[in-house]
C-alpha cells in the first residue's frame, strides 16, 4: 500500500474511533439522570404556615381614622400552642402525633411571624380544620419578655390611645384554656407537599375591650386574671381569630 494512502486510512480510523467514544459518554436529553447522592430529597409533608392579616407593629380600630380616640396600637403577640393538629380523614388516635405537636410558640412582632410547622410523615388525604389549643406551662415558669421559654397561655402588648393620650397596655393570663379551630378542607396528595396557611386575624384581638374598666398597674392598663370578666370577652375573640387563608 502507498504509504501516504496509509497514514489517511489511520487517520480516518482514529477520527472514527474518537467519534464513537464521545456518542457512548453523552446522555440522550430524554433518559433519566441518576440523582446526586448527597442531595436532599423534596419535602412532600404537611406545613402549617403561620402568618398575620397585618404586619406589627399595626394600629387599629379609633375613631375618625388611624390614630384616633380609642386606637389600638399592637406591638407584640404571643400564644402558647399548646397542642397544635392538623386533623382530616387520614389522621386517627393511631397516627394522629404526625400531625400534632405540643408546646409550639407563636410569636409576632416587628421581627417577623412564627416558624413553619412541617409535619413530614403526615398522611396523604383531606384535612378537615387546624386546631390550636392554647394554655400555658406550669412547668417552665415566670420568663421575661415575648417568645420561648414562657409560662403564660398568651400575652399582647401595645398602646391604646385613651383621653387623648397612648397608654401602655398588657393582655395576659396562665390559667384560660382555648381552642381555636380553623376550618380547612385541603387535601394533601401522596409525594406532593401541602402548605396549610394559618392566619391570625390581629385587629380581632382587641375588638369590643372597655379600656376604660381596666385598672392600670405600674403605668400600663392590665387585662388579666384580675379582670375575669374582660379576660373571658378576649378568650372568646382569641378562639375566632384564626381561620384558614
Amino acid at each position: 500500500m502507498v504509504p501516504c494512502l496509509q497514514s489517511r486510512l489511520s487517520m480516518r480510523w482514529l477520527a472514527i474511533c474518537w467519534l464513537a467514544a464521545i456518542g457512548a459518554c453523552s446522555v440522550d436529553p430524554g433518559s433519566a439522570v441518576a440523582p446526586d447522592p448527597g442531595e436532599k430529597p423534596a419535602f412532600t409533608g404537611l406545613t402549617l404556615a403561620f402568618i398575620a392579616d397585618t404586619e406589627l407593629p399595626a394600629v387599629v380600630g379609633g375613631e375618625g381614622g388611624e390614630g384616633g380616640e380609642g386606637s389600638v396600637r399592637i406591638e407584640e403577640i404571643y400564644v402558647n400552642g399548646s397542642v397544635i393538629r392538623a386533623i382530616g380523614d387520614a389522621s386517627t388516635q393511631e397516627d394522629e402525633r404526625a400531625t400534632t405537636r405540643h408546646d409550639y410558640a407563636l410569636s409576632w412582632d416587628e421581627g417577623g411571624a412564627p416558624e413553619a410547622l412541617a409535619f413530614a410523615a403526615a398522611p396523604a388525604g383531606e384535612y378537615a380544620y387546624v386546631e390550636i389549643r392554647i394554655a400555658g406551662r406550669p412547668d417552665v415558669g415566670d420568663g421575661a419578655g415575648i417568645g420561648d421559654g414562657r409560662g403564660e397561655a398568651f400575652e399582647i402588648r401595645g398602646e391604646v390611645r385613651t383621653g387623648g393620650d397612648w397608654t401602655d397596655f398588657a393582655i395576659r393570663a396562665d390559667a384560660p384554656v382555648v381552642v381555636a379551630t380553623a376550618p380547612a378542607s385541603m387535601r394533601l396528595e401522596p409525594g406532593r407537599p401541602l402548605t396549610i396557611p394559618v392566619e391570625l386575624g390581629v385587629g380581632r384581638l382587641v375588638e369590643g375591650i372597655d379600656w376604660a374598666a381596666l385598672p392600670e398597674r405600674d403605668g400600663e392598663l392590665v387585662l388579666d386574671e384580675q379582670t375575669p370578666a374582660a379576660l373571658a370577652s378576649f378568650c372568646g375573640a382569641l378562639a375566632g381569630a384564626f381561620r384558614v387563608r
